[in-house]
């Protein structure tokens, strides 16, 4: 493998829970006793997971909530192609911005170069396996508020790929709600890989988020799996949908993305690829946030897919 092509991405102890297992055990031989911590995902832990450009899971890290580094595990073939680095790298910035002053790991020999390559130092001669990581995060004065954004003025779109980033660009710049309406999740914009990700980012990194989705008509997805049902499914706490009830919302033929840093993407018309945005317009994002929110509180639960096990 002369080209890595994985990426790393936040994981939900739920969402992914069975692919953090299938790293987790990848050393695992069938007759090996039950592993305990290989079998069990914690939900008080921060997770990081690699996945190659098909979606599989290559390799996994755990970050417990004592600030130790556990299970650093990689498929064997996706050894020594930067995945173990790309992961404890991404472990280490999660400590960070969670406040931790220090991190620990027990690491095997394969692993020991790779922790002193970033400055971890063995805690004791006696515990050669154990590392530590000191400090994290360096104290600082608390930094002077910033200004108020200026406004941007509006971009025309006229290109799927073109609401696609921009889309991304707001969903990756919002800090706790993205409201989204759409007819039918439309299945080139929502479905794509690149925006479930972006989703499913926003709702584990930031606490407390919540992605609003509005669906219009919610029956013309029965039938057919959609990676952003499956995904509100398995994060429901974060990602709520609800469907209109009045004829006059179920009519409403345009389709809007808004995030609470005050930018927005809309498109006259549902069907077309053609809208206006900015990262940036309060007076627009008011407009269409005052209209969103009475559209969600006179629409109902879209229970059409809710999970069995919810």
């Amino acid at each position: 493998m002369n080209i890595p092509d994985f990426r790393v991405e936040p994981a939900h102890f739920r969402a992914d829970h069975d692919d953090l297992l299938i790293i987790f055990n990848v050393n695992k031989k069938p007759n090996d006793a039950p592993d305990s911590a290989a079998d069990i995902i914690n939900p008080l832990s921060i997770y990081v997971i690699a996945r190659d450009n098909q979606h599989q899971p290559v390799g996994a890290g755990e970050l417990t909530s004592a600030g130790t580094i556990e299970g650093l595990a990689v498929i064997p073939k996706w050894h020594n192609q930067g995945v173990e680095l790309a992961l404890l790298t991404a472990l280490i910035d999660k400590a960070a911005k969670s406040g931790l002053t220090e991190i620990k790991a027990q690491a095997v020999e394969s692993h020991k170069a790779l922790f002193e390559g970033l400055n971890f130092r063995a805690v004791t001669q006696n515990e050669p396996s154990i590392y530590s990581l000191t400090p994290v995060s360096q104290p600082s004065s608390r930094p002077n508020p910033k200004p108020a954004p200026e406004s941007i003025e509006p971009v025309k779109m006229e290109s799927l790929m073109a609401i696609m980033e921009a889309s991304i660009q707001l969903i990756s710049s919002a800090r706790r709600q993205i409201c989204i309406i759409s007819k039918d999740l439309e299945w080139p914009l929502y479905a794509q890989s690149a925006m479930i990700e972006a989703l499913k980012s926003f709702a584990i990194d930031n606490r407390n988020s919540l992605v609003m989705i509005l669906i219009q008509d919610p029956n013309a997805l029965n039938g057919r799996s959609h990676p952003l049902i499956d995904l509100a499914q398995r994060l429901p706490s974060s990602i709520q949908l609800r469907t209109p009830t009045e004829m006059e919302d179920l009519g409403y033929a345009s389709a809007f993305l808004l995030s609470d840093q005050r930018g927005y993407l809309f498109r006259l018309n549902n069907d077309q690829a053609k809208g206006d945005w900015s990262p940036c317009l309060p007076s627009r994002t008011k407009q269409l946030a005052e209209l969103f929110e009475r559209l969600w509180q006179r629409a109902r639960p879209c229970t059409e897919f809710r999970a069995l096990n919810l």
